[in-house]
């Protein structure tokens, strides 16, 4: 996946810094408050525990700085767990937001996205139409 973003990032204009990494999600390569924002997207429903994740976002990101995570509802397609990874049928967007909470994001706030997520089983067959959130939260700035 680096490669291919390196070949998409190759025609970014002059003077673009980009900064592409191998780490693990529970344990970024990234320096505490390195980075201005952050972007989980379709991620937090292949990990054990997601909140692991949260915790480095809000670990890497500045004070004043942003993560967003963009998720599946709830949903009954049990054959992704094999054909892609799932670990989990979509994530409760509630739980999202209080694990957000958790781990120390402010105003956090849950969005319902009009866009699907459509999928096609292995074998063919008529793809799913799942629903997609996103959770957006700041991480404190520092008191004076």
């Amino acid at each position: 996946m680096l490669d291919e973003a390196g070949r998409r990032l190759a025609t970014a204009p002059a003077g673009t810094r980009i900064d592409l990494r191998l780490g693990e999600l529970d344990s970024l390569p990234i320096s505490t408050d390195e980075v201005d924002g952050a972007v989980a997207g379709m991620v937090l429903h292949h990990l054990p525990d997601p909140s692991s994740a949260l915790r480095e976002m809000y670990r890497i990101v500045r004070p004043g700085g942003a993560a967003v995570v963009v998720e599946l509802c709830p949903h009954r397609e049990d054959w992704l767990r094999e054909a892609l990874g799932d670990r989990h049928l979509g994530l409760d967007p509630g739980d999202v937001v209080a694990a957000f909470r958790r781990e120390g994001f402010e105003q956090v706030q849950l969005s319902e996205l009009e866009d699907r997520y459509q999928p096609t089983p292995p074998g063919g067959g008529p793809p799913a139409n799942l629903s997609l959130f996103t959770v957006r939260g700041h991480v404190p700035v520092a008191s004076p």
